[in-house]
């Protein structure tokens, strides 16, 4: 505790960036779970999010009003808490390009989320040193008892001072390094910080927190100077806020998909309550910086690039229990003449047209096995797994020969939502797309 209070209390010595001729009137744009997306899936015709659309907007905000904050409360890098072996390769080139991007688009403040540790600390470390990521938390420190980030950073806005601090969930905590993470208990933490900010006499002060519902509750009420909160955890609806108390919980739509903005006079304490909120939805109306743009290009080069060259060790094995549609057609050859017909029979050349046969974040609703058991790991080694095939709907085929209670002869509803949910998918009804996919009855 006395360790933690030292280190805190020092940092406030140097921890100010003024603002020269800015004005009181302050916008908040904040972001929080986009969970290792660096673009939408372009499955739907109208996807929203992005990077390229995201560092337009940015852009277009800041030529509105010089005092902005931008601000992403954590979990951007990866979308696992762990990332296997087989995924570390591709989602350490999508976390680099995500954190050079939130860099060039001008992201002020980037709280570590739990997410934040899937491949180890040092990763993090990196990326804080190669691009400048301005990265806090109050709460993790090594096993000596040093902060591993910074706990806050102050900006002056005119005539006042904003105060931004970060807490991460470490119960949640499954990094590569655990044992050389180590952390102070959030409330307590934030409790110091909080005394620190208020010595540093800020008008405003900010919470980004990647903690639970219950936790946030704890750390406004123990810190009622606190004035917003921008959570992770989706008690919160998406795009939503919430009063407590003199105090804001804030949440932004999950994936990048877009930026909540919140504009208030941060002189005037009594404008706190009456700020004006809004949500920015990044459509594709919002042109793509060109930058930004090419960096993803470049970025999408080089996983496919080291897709092609990585081969796992269980295609050899062949332990596969997915039989795939060449087995399946030797005993139902009219039912997979019919799914030949079927947009399931292109899902994995939709891909290939454009060129994101090889992301794992898209593999998924286009092959089949793609990530489970007895299936295939890398997009690499679709072979023929490509497209979706009897098994998706069916279940696996290798018990079933013989035993027709091992096969699922009309799939549910939910075996459909499971790629054809409403981030993926324009339009679907089940009872209405389900005749367009079902195959005859089986001639016996």
């Amino acid at each position: 505790m006395k360790k933690l209070i030292l280190v805190i209390f020092c940092f406030v010595l140097f921890a100010c960036e003024k603002q020269d001729g800015f004005s009181d009137k302050v916008t908040l744009v904040y972001s929080t779970n986009v969970h290792g997306l660096i673009e939408p899936c372009s499955c739907k015709e109208k996807q929203v999010g992005g990077l390229p659309r995201r560092v337009t907007a940015i852009d277009s905000l800041r030529k509105a009003n010089k005092s902005i904050l931008v601000l992403d409360s954590g979990d951007l890098l990866f979308k696992n808490r762990i990332v296997s072996e087989f995924d570390l390769i591709q989602d350490k080139i999508k976390a680099e390009t995500l954190a050079e991007g939130f860099v060039f688009g001008g992201i002020d403040v980037m709280n570590v989320g739990d997410y934040e540790l899937a491949a180890g600390i040092d990763f993090v470390k990196s990326l804080e040193t190669k691009f400048k990521m301005p990265y806090v938390s109050c709460n993790l420190i090594d096993e000596k008892g040093k902060l591993l980030f910074e706990p806050f950073k102050v900006f002056e806005f005119g005539s006042v001072k904003i105060g931004v601090f970060g807490v991460t969930a470490l119960e949640e905590i499954t990094s590569r390094e655990t044992k050389r993470i180590l952390n102070h208990e959030p409330v307590t933490a934030s409790k110091i910080v909080v005394e620190a900010l208020k010595k540093k006499n800020c008008n405003v002060i900010i919470g980004l927190l990647d903690v639970y519902q219950e936790t946030v509750k704890k750390i406004l009420m123990e810190n009622p100077e606190i004035n917003f909160a921008i959570v992770t955890d989706n008690f919160i609806p998406n795009g939503k806020v919430e009063f407590t108390k003199k105090q804001w919980t804030l949440k932004a739509l999950d994936e990048g998909k877009h930026l909540g903005i919140l504009t208030f006079n941060a002189a005037e304490k009594e404008s706190l309550s009456s700020f004006i909120s809004s949500e920015l939805i990044l459509e594709p109306e919002i042109p793509d910086n060109p930058k930004m743009a090419e960096l993803l290009k470049k970025a999408k080069e080089i996983i496919n690039s080291k897709e092609e060259t990585v081969r796992s060790e269980l295609l050899t094995k062949g332990n596969f229990l997915f039989v795939t549609e060449k087995k399946c057609k030797t005993c139902h050859l009219e039912q997979h003449e019919f799914w030949k017909t079927t947009r399931h029979a292109n899902a994995y050349q939709t891909l290939r047209e454009k060129k994101q046969h090889l992301d794992n974040s898209c593999i998924g609703c286009h092959t089949t096995g793609y990530g489970k058991e007895g299936g295939f790991i890398r997009p690499i080694e679709v072979g023929n797994f490509a497209n979706v095939q009897c098994e998706m709907c069916h279940g696996v085929g290798q018990f079933h020969v013989g035993k027709d209670k091992m096969i699922v002869r009309k799939p549910e509803e939910k075996t459909c939502l499971s790629c054809h949910e409403v981030d993926h998918t324009d339009y679907f009804n089940y009872k209405e797309y389900l005749p367009l996919i079902s195959c005859t009855n089986a001639k016996k």
